[in-house]
């Protein structure tokens, strides 16, 4: 597994679109899955990027692959740009 991330994801750019759990003006959590619990969580490049992000809305983020998630754990990443923000679900 640690493998596999470190040479597949590990300093890779991602794009990912999920609901936002949780945000900060510099920071973001996503769900991506539904389940009601983050699956991802970036800093952005602009530290005023997240301001207006409202919880529950769908956005797709670019973002510098870090940290590897696990059970219970988020994926983890920086540099992170808003690419797409759509309307609250």
């Amino acid at each position: 597994k640690n493998d596999i991330f470190n040479s597949s994801y590990a300093n890779h750019w991602m794009t990912w679109k999920g609901q936002v759990f949780s945000a900060e003006a510099n920071e973001v959590s996503l769900n991506l899955d539904g389940k009601g619990i983050q699956d991802l969580h970036v800093i952005f490049a602009d530290s005023k990027a997240g301001y207006d992000l409202l919880k529950d809305e769908i956005v797709t983020i670019k973002f510098l692959m870090k940290i590897a998630g696990g059970c219970i754990f988020p994926f983890e990443g920086t540099q992170a740009v808003i690419v797409r923000e759509n309307i609250a679900i």
